[in-house]
């Protein structure tokens, strides 16, 4: 076993000093992405001693609302961006998903206007007050912010997106804690500071590009009839990989729609429960991601039996810090979260004990998921897609007004458990990525160590 673990151990050294290689561009996301875990582990327990659980909830509606027109709105294009084999169907392909961004947004801005009554009133959004105008703004920003990050793995410019990232989060949570202290912790702070971070990460990354003329060919100038192709070309990301991806993002969301059903409170301690649980995915997760599937590309045009021992690799690093960390946050939250972030937030840190039961096996699929893309099996994903999110909605929907908001978690959490179990192991039997046996064997371990640190915090009269 420790002959194994250095071997491993070596060979991660080894790839490190090999420029341009998957181990290299990975330490470089990897690297900016600890600077954000950093800041939120340091930053945000000050922030929670500003705002309150009602603050986050109205905070995270926002969010909700903007991540989900963003997804509509890029048409998952900025995930083909990386498929291009030639600049100039890149150029043309970039410019179409820009054009379909600018419009979702004025078709948003104006629904935003004309039903601007009838959407307050539903998500019960009066304490978002005139920021609510703002939101098809930051659908804009969101949408132009995935397509110039994706642009930039296309590059291998990993170094410019992880230090992108890492100097935006820390300024974002820096700028919640100044405005809140100038304004005494006004409600709306939380998302102004959210505008102005992604105000300023479009800024740097639309800046970088203008300056290489990575966009853009001299002299060349799409034509409706070039972009026409390359539409009906990437034509599978509109069909197919945006309602999956939409379904997906709205699976994870559903619990805060409804808990509206309670008050902002649980919504807020919800919210900031799930915003630290995915620290890890956001950071380290999606920093494999945007490597992996720039690799995976590139491995499949060429050797495409390489794919099964980047996996590989891949699976048994992210399995055992995926188990590890969560698992421990299974025991601990419950007792760190009132310490680290203020009595208030006692709830939050018993809803991160539950929800972290299905984030281990969360982590191990979200930078993997990338083999959807870059294997053409974008209708498998929509299909399982709509099964999960199914099932989640069938579970809220009948026992919302039956069991309290922990008690569903509960309930919510084993289901997202099994969900994510069966995604991982249809994608190593599906792409023939390992042998059935191994995927059986590797989904029982997970459970059952999962199952293990459970019945383990129940033993030490932790009520789980």
């Amino acid at each position: 076993m420790l002959q194994k673990l250095r071997e491993i151990i070596t060979s991660d050294l080894r790839s490190l000093k090999s420029k341009g290689s998957f181990g290299q561009n990975l330490a470089i996301m990897f690297s900016g992405s600890m600077v954000v875990v950093a800041s939120q582990l340091f930053l945000t327990p000050i922030v929670t001693r500003i705002f309150d659980a009602a603050d986050y909830g109205v905070f995270s509606i926002f969010n909700i609302l903007v991540l989900n027109l963003s997804a509509i709105a890029t048409l998952s294009l900025n995930q083909s961006l990386v498929l291009p084999e030639t600049k100039k169907e890149f150029v043309t392909l970039f410019r179409y998903a820009l054009y379909t961004s600018f419009g979702f947004f004025l078709l948003f801005l104006l629904l935003t206007l004309i039903l601007d009554d009838f959407l307050i009133r539903r998500f019960t959004l009066e304490k978002m007050g005139f920021l609510f105008y703002l939101i098809p703004f930051g659908v804009l920003l969101q949408s132009i912010i995935y397509l110039l990050t994706s642009a930039n793995v296309r590059y291998k410019e990993f170094k410019i997106n992880a230090q992108t990232r890492s100097s935006v989060g820390v300024g974002t949570r820096a700028f919640h804690i100044v405005f809140g202290l100038a304004t005494n912790g006004v409600s709306y702070g939380l998302i102004v500071g959210e505008l102005v971070g992604k105000l300023s990460h479009f800024t740097i990354l639309a800046r970088q590009h203008f300056k290489k003329r990575s966009l853009s060919i001299q002299g060349y100038s799409p034509n409706l009839a070039s972009l026409k192709q390359v539409a009906i070309k990437y034509r599978q990301f509109p069909l197919y990989v945006t309602p999956g991806n939409y379904l997906n993002l709205l699976a994870g969301q559903l619990p805060a729609m409804f808990f509206l059903k309670y008050d902002f409170g649980v919504i807020g301690a919800y919210s900031l429960s799930i915003s630290l649980l995915s620290i890890p995915i956001q950071t380290i997760g999606n920093s494999i991601y945007s490597v992996f599937l720039q690799k995976a590309a590139e491995i499949k045009s060429h050797n495409i039996s390489q794919l099964s021992g980047l996996f590989h690799k891949l699976f048994v690093r992210l399995a055992a810090i995926s188990l590890i960390g969560y698992g421990s946050i299974i025991f601990l939250a419950p007792t760190v979260f009132p310490i680290a972030l203020g009595e208030d937030w006692q709830l939050s840190g018993e809803i991160a004990s539950i929800l972290a039961i299905y984030f281990a096996p969360y982590m191990i699929f979200s930078p993997l998921s990338s083999l959807f893309t870059v294997l053409n099996m974008e209708r498998s994903r929509l299909i399982i897609s709509l099964v999960t999110l199914a099932g989640r909605f069938g579970i809220l929907i009948f026992l919302i007004d039956k069991l309290e908001p922990l008690q569903l978690l509960h309930i919510l959490s084993f289901y997202n458990l099994g969900v994510y179990l069966f995604y991982i192991f249809y994608l190593i039997v599906r792409a023939r990525l390992a042998s059935l046996r191994f995927a059986v064997s590797a989904m029982l371990s997970i459970g059952a160590i999962i199952a293990i640190f459970v019945f383990a915090k129940q033993l030490l009269g932790m009520e789980l």
